[in-house]
């Protein structure tokens, strides 16, 4: 029985990270590329698309993640390493007395 429970726990542990990517992909998707292509789009019909995007979204990850799982690795680790490099620009430059920049 304590096994099962295990295994309930890992579950809820990617489920709720995951979730909050997908959600996170599809808010990008249509607030930042579907706006880019047709600007007059109201923050509506941003709402609107970016909850049908959810589940396209999920879609194409499980399809991903089935058929190549060591290429969602290794794009994990390339995003972590851009976080990584630029982080600390951003944060110097929003200092004010930025050395960075001058």
């Amino acid at each position: 029985m304590h096994a099962h429970a295990a295994g309930a726990a890992g579950l809820l542990t990617v489920l709720v990270p995951g979730s909050m990517l997908v959600m996170v992909s599809a808010t990008v998707l249509s607030k930042n590329v579907y706006r880019a292509v047709g600007p007059e789009t109201s923050e509506e019909q941003a709402g609107r698309l970016a909850k049908v995007l959810v589940p396209v979204v999920a879609l194409v990850a499980l399809i991903f993640s089935i058929t190549s799982a060591l290429d969602l690795v290794f794009l994990r680790l390339l995003v972590y390493t851009y976080v990584t490099q630029v982080l600390p620009a951003l944060l110097f430059s929003l200092r004010s007395n930025n050395f960075v920049s001058k």
